[in-house]
């Protein structure tokens, strides 16, 4: 992992699997960065589920939790070779929805690996992505990922921008009406005889103070 000297980055712990940091941003807000490399046997998966269960109960910082999962969380993201395994697919998708994150959408081409291979017997998967807890959700800071291309090597890299959210700003209208007064009619005596008796009317609204 590599952060730059505006980050102050704290390694919580590691192992060959995760790595789980707490970061302080330029701004002073500290966040949470986990990156994962799932376990690629079938039969070794559930150890990246109890692992990420376990991460999960350790903070309560906003989380970004990313990486390699080896697995896909929807059918439609794989094509070719072999039917996915559905229980192998329901697994993730189930501590998923445990730990309260949610899939950050990519941006981009939609499978982040390929085997490489042509014809028939080429596979494509998106295994790599990214996931929010929801604090982002209504957090000043909107997090944007995208897909990246690649030449070298049969995994896409990854990005996530995190952009400051817009506010808009809302104006409530008065509600009494304004009243205009042009200038240009000053100079004339009729018009300081209306302005005269005006004033010595009632005022609209209820409001003694003419000015």
């Amino acid at each position: 992992m590599l952060w730059n000297k505006d980050l102050e980055l704290d390694i919580t712990s590691y192992g060959n699997h995760h790595i789980d940091t707490i970061i302080r941003g330029i701004n002073g807000r500290q966040w949470r960065c986990t990156g994962i490399y799932g376990y690629s046997e079938a039969g070794q998966k559930r150890h990246t589920w109890t692992l990420l269960r376990r991460l999960a109960g350790l903070f309560s910082y906003p989380w970004i939790c990313c990486g390699d999962y080896n697995e896909i969380l929807n059918l439609n993201e794989k094509t070719g070779g072999n039917e996915k395994n559905l229980n192998a697919v329901a697994d993730f998708r189930e501590v998923v929805n445990e730990c309260n994150l949610k899939d950050i959408v990519c941006r981009g081409y939609p499978f982040t690996w390929s085997n490489r291979r042509f014809g028939p017997h080429f596979v494509e998967e998106k295994l790599d992505r990214f996931f929010g807890s929801k604090d982002w959700e209504t957090g000043p800071t909107k997090l944007v990922a995208y897909n990246l291309d690649s030449w070298c090597s049969d995994h896409s890299p990854i990005m996530l921008k995190m952009q400051v959210r817009s506010r808009g700003v809302s104006y409530q209208r008065m509600s009494r009406s304004r009243v205009h007064y042009e200038d240009l009619w000053s100079p004339y005596d009729e018009c300081k005889h209306i302005v005269k008796e005006e004033w010595k009317g009632p005022i609209c609204g209820g409001n003694n103070n003419p000015v």
